[in-house]
């Protein structure tokens, strides 16, 4: 049978979710800025299974020499499956993985039976590139960054993979490829939980902090770097140009670690009349009142912050390498110019006790953020307090709110120093904290105003004004009757 063309799937285990696959879109486009045409297969908004046959299906449609499919570490046994039924249907091609997983914990594939030929560990675009030249070519791949092979006796680490350095070298993603009318439509993704049209974009890539829960630093390492102001500006004219977004917001993990770039972004965003809503993530010590002022008035609508804790011990554990007083006054700052918050915090920390808890529950009601998020710690591969999730529990970890991952947490991976049950605490977080996704009914006068503060964006005078002057009102006006009518369906 001969084969022919490339094809890049996006698991049908993240059909649900309206974030880009843009680890894929920029291998795609970094194939077509070398001549060679490629498809991404993204189901989208379909149930798990039939997204699942579509992307099999398609599989077996475009007959490809090579196939390229990214996978976190929660996915392996649904990427087993899907190796599986591809090499039935399309006998002959070669399967490439890449992503955290295959980077960080290679030989999991190896132990887990996967039917897989190639691992590219590290950032994909140049290295897949040059494993497809040679496997077109006929040639040795040894000349391939961060390649592994897979052989009868295990996996062959051929060479260590290695970090682009200039990424304004790179084209911009290939929007073109994926679904940009259900990726663009509004939605609360982006922004959590903003009820806008926005998508994601990353300008940097690296985090130069070891928080020992974080795997960031598994694909793209320690060394930030960075596109240029004219290389963002250039995306985000693209993106509200072709796709008609109201908002954008910016995934790096640090945004703000190079204060003078943020300022020039923000200087030719006003500049070009970008009339944009944007959020971003950072760390409290990376913004002072400075910026604060120059990214509200370039459209900041709200930033995110890993906070975690509110125990000084437990930040210590973490190695956050920040204290209670860096939260306090990063809040005070957003408050006083009217950005919004978002507080990430986490549970079930080696050492924690529910006397750490509180003392997050106290800082949370001192930095009052419009939005609190809680996590509960997963030793998934990549982390570094030690132990990591064996390899046969990562499948129930998969949907990490269904009561089997809660299951085999308080069975084997609970390092929290309570008799509580994690599910048990968090319910009582959330009476405290609301989430719009456990809503409760509680006549209490502060829980009702930690409510408003969630929604608060909807009295935001710069967010309305993006709502009248928006190009996709009609997307919005559908949007809110197609929820409406989930809703009396109900």
């Amino acid at each position: 049978m001969t084969h022919n063309g490339i094809l890049l799937i996006s698991p049908h285990t993240r059909s649900g979710t309206q974030r880009l696959p843009l680890g894929l879109m920029s291998i795609s486009a970094y194939l077509l800025s070398k001549g060679i045409e490629n498809k991404i297969v993204d189901p989208k908004g379909l149930p798990g299974d039939t997204a699942f046959r579509n992307i099999v299906d398609n599989a077996a449609l475009e007959n490809p020499d090579v196939i390229g499919i990214t996978c976190c570490a929660t996915e392996i046994f649904e990427i087993k499956k899907l190796c599986r039924e591809i090499k039935k249907r399309v006998p002959g091609t070669r399967i490439v993985l890449g992503g955290p997983h295959p980077t960080y914990r290679p030989d999991d594939f190896i132990r887990a039976e996967v039917d897989f030929d190639y691992i590219i560990r590290g950032e994909g675009e140049i290295s897949f590139y040059k494993l497809t030249e040679a496997l077109r070519k006929k040639e040795d791949p040894k000349s391939v960054d961060g390649l592994c092979i897979k052989t009868e006796k295990g996996i062959k680490n051929i060479s260590e993979p290695k970090l682009i350095d200039t990424l304004d070298h790179l084209p911009l993603p290939a929007y073109s490829k994926v679904d940009m009318n259900y990726y663009s439509k509004p939605n609360v993704w982006a922004i959590r939980p903003v009820y806008i049209s926005a998508v994601w974009v990353f300008t940097s890539r690296g985090c130069p902090f070891n928080c020992k829960f974080c795997v960031a630093h598994s694909v793209f390492g320690r060394t930030i770097r960075k596109q240029s102001p004219s290389y963002i500006i250039r995306q985000i004219k693209y993106l509200v140009a072709k796709y008609k977004i109201d908002a954008i917001f910016f995934g790096d993990e640090c945004f703000t670690f190079d204060k003078d770039r943020v300022k020039e972004i923000c200087r030719l965003m006003k500049k070009e009349k970008i009339s944009i809503i944007w959020g971003c993530q950072t760390r409290p010590q990376l913004i002072d009142e400075e910026i604060i002022k120059v990214m509200k008035d370039a459209g900041c609508i709200q930033i995110d912050m890993g906070v975690e804790s509110g125990s000084e011990r437990i930040l210590g554990i973490m190695n956050k390498k920040m204290v209670v007083a860096d939260y306090i006054r990063a809040a005070r700052l957003m408050t006083r110019y009217g950005i919004r918050q978002l507080a990430n915090m986490m549970i079930n920390i080696p050492g924690e006790t529910l006397k750490d808890i509180d003392k997050s529950v106290r800082l949370l009601k001192i930095m009052r953020p419009n939005v609190v998020l809680w996590n509960v710690y997963n030793p998934i591969p990549g982390v570094n307090f030690g132990r990591e999730l064996e390899l046969k529990d990562l499948e129930s970890q998969l949907d990490s709110t269904s009561e089997m991952a809660f299951e085999m947490i308080e069975k084997k991976y609970k390092f929290g120093m309570y008799e509580k049950k994690i599910s048990e605490i968090l319910n009582e977080l959330h009476d405290i904290f609301p989430h719009p996704r456990y809503l409760k009914f509680r006549f209490d006068i502060q829980y009702c105003k930690r409510w408003l503060r969630i929604f608060s964006y909807l009295f935001d005078l710069r967010y309305i004004i993006k709502l009248f002057r928006s190009r996709r009102k009609k997307d919005y006006i559908r949007s809110l009757l197609s929820v409406k009518t989930q809703i009396i369906a109900k």
